[in-house]
């Protein structure tokens, strides 16, 4: 078993820019949206799929030279 937990929380949501609090949104929701998807026979390329299509129509992008997280 692997687990693994990764957050983005603002500390003073108030102060907080607000392009920083959309990108934590964006981004919380492209995962819930991915988690859905997650099977048995589901392959990873559409679960990241999922993602990618998401955090584009919200302005954003996926940095592939950055991307990869593997258990080896």
């Amino acid at each position: 078993m692997h687990g693994d937990n990764n957050a983005s929380i603002p500390i003073d949501v108030g102060a907080c820019d607000p392009k920083i609090k959309k990108i934590i949104e964006v981004t919380r929701e492209a995962r819930d949206r991915a988690i859905k998807e997650c099977k048995p026979g589901v392959k990873f390329s559409k679960i990241g799929a999922i993602i990618e299509t998401f955090v584009n129509k919200h302005g954003f992008y996926i940095v592939k030279e950055l991307t990869g997280h593997g258990i080896n």
